[in-house]
């Protein structure tokens, strides 16, 4: 642990984490002139990012150099389960469970098959589980899949809470719930697609 705290990747790594910083402090100036009182949840998630960082950093480096097929799935499921755990809590009211289980099974079977079909056809690694193609590509796809996760699920909330008494008056007229529901999950599904088609075009 000393060797990697004082090696010269390491020294190299903090001074990047502070030039990082200038900007947290530039984004703390501007707020605290417009008065917003968010300085404290800024420095609070600052500190805490750049910990997290540290440690995932660290311990990537030990599974790099080790790479073992077990290892590499073990990451790439708790990737996953924090993926999910991360949209979840987000919705203080809570979610039914059922919504729960089809957001999981998505971000699990989705990103996992993705992840083997990107690191076997396109990046044709010698080891499917390399971990430093199998580990970044699955950061990367799981990070996307929780922007549109929560992007659609939020339009899907909002949506249903602003068109109850639409989706209600549907049903009472003999609609099923796919019928009466079914313009709120086409924007909801809209909001998820588009940061992706967004940066296809940008691409």
């Amino acid at each position: 642990m000393d060797q990697l705290f004082n090696s010269p990747a390491a020294k190299e790594s903090f001074l990047q984490i502070g030039i990082a910083s200038i900007y947290v402090l530039i984004v703390l100036v501007i707020i605290n002139r417009k008065q917003l009182g968010l300085e404290k949840d800024i420095i609070i998630a600052s500190i805490r990012m750049t910990v997290q960082l540290l440690f995932a950093g660290f311990f990537l480096t030990v599974i790099f150099e080790n790479p073992h097929w077990l290892l590499s799935l073990a990451v790439l499921l708790f990737m996953e389960a924090f993926c999910v755990y991360t949209i979840v809590k987000k919705y203080k009211n809570g979610l039914h469970k059922e919504l729960i289980q089809v957001i999981a099974l998505g971000i699990f079977l989705g990103t996992t098959f993705t992840v083997f079909f990107f690191t076997f056809f396109v990046l044709r690694a010698e080891l499917w589980y390399d971990p430093t193609a199998f580990i970044p590509v699955g950061g990367m796809l799981i990070g996307n899949s929780m922007t549109g996760v929560n992007l659609g699920l939020n339009a899907l909330v909002e949506g249903m809470e602003t068109n109850q008494a639409t989706v209600q008056e549907k049903l009472i007229l003999g609609a099923t719930p796919q019928q009466a529901s079914k313009l709120v999950i086409h924007r909801a599904f809209n909001n998820a697609v588009t940061p992706t088609v967004n940066s296809m075009l940008g691409i």
